[in-house]
Order: C-alpha cells, then sequence, then structure tokens
C-alpha cells in the first residue's frame, strides 16, 4: 500500500482529505505544519507528498525546497487555493493541484507519480 504524506494547516482539509485517501486505497500520515512534515519524512517511508503552500511559519516553497534537497526521489504535489504561489515553487515541486478542482483532479495527479513508483517496486519485489 502506498504511504501519502498530507501537509496542512486546517484540520478540515487533513479530514477530508485523509477520508478520500483512504477511501482510494492509500495509507495516509497527517502533518499540520512544515517541520512535523520533515520529521516524518525522516522517520518514516512515505511514497508521495501532498504539501499545501500556505501555512503558519515556513511557507510550502521553502519546506519543498528542503523535501527535495533530503528526499529527491519523493514526488511532492503542491496543493493551494491559490495559483500565486505556483511560480515561487515550481522549481521544488514536481507537480500543482488547486484545491477548487474536486477530488477526481487530486486522484489522478496522485496515480500519475505513483503508478510507475509501485511497478518499479514490483519489478525489483521491494
Amino acid at each position: 500500500m502506498s504511504v501519502i504524506l498530507s501537509v496542512d494547516d486546517d484540520p478540515d482539509v487533513i479530514a477530508g482529505r485523509r477520508m478520500l485517501l483512504q477511501l482510494a486505497g492509500y495509507d495516509v500520515l497527517d502533518a499540520t505544519d512544515g517541520n512535523e512534515a520533515l520529521h516524518i519524512l525522516q522517520n518514516t517511508r512515505v511514497d508521495l507528498v501532498l504539501l499545501d503552500f500556505y501555512m503558519p511559519g515556513v511557507d510550502g516553497a521553502a519546506i519543498a525546497r528542503e523535501m527535495k534537497h533530503e528526499w529527491p526521489s519523493v514526488p511532492v504535489i503542491m496543493v493551494s487555493g491559490s495559483s500565486d504561489c505556483e511560480d515561487c515553487a515550481r522549481a521544488y515541486v514536481d507537480s500543482f493541484v488547486f484545491k477548487g478542482t474536486g477530488p477526481e483532479c487530486l486522484l489522478e495527479e496522485i496515480e500519475r507519480f505513483l503508478l510507475p513508483a509501485v511497478r518499479a517496486r514490483e519489478a525489483t519485489g521491494t
């Protein structure tokens, strides 16, 4: 089962995303800020990160930069309600999904990145 780390400071977003992802068959870890997300990545295997841009303290671009520096093979999808973040985070994320586009778009984007990783794991038996 693929593990997705969902990072957002809004508890309602975290809860809704968790339910969506679990129904789609994913194992979900939650973080409410960037530092918590980095701690989880240091201690747990994560296959993909969903990262909010606007959070208290450090913004999503800075967290994405750190994630890509330490874990370059883990896809990071920026999930935001604003397109303002796209230009400043583009170098550090693999994709963008806007919160208003609906769950189908988010799930399609997740599959786009996870399917190759799952196939590679199955081929190597890991």
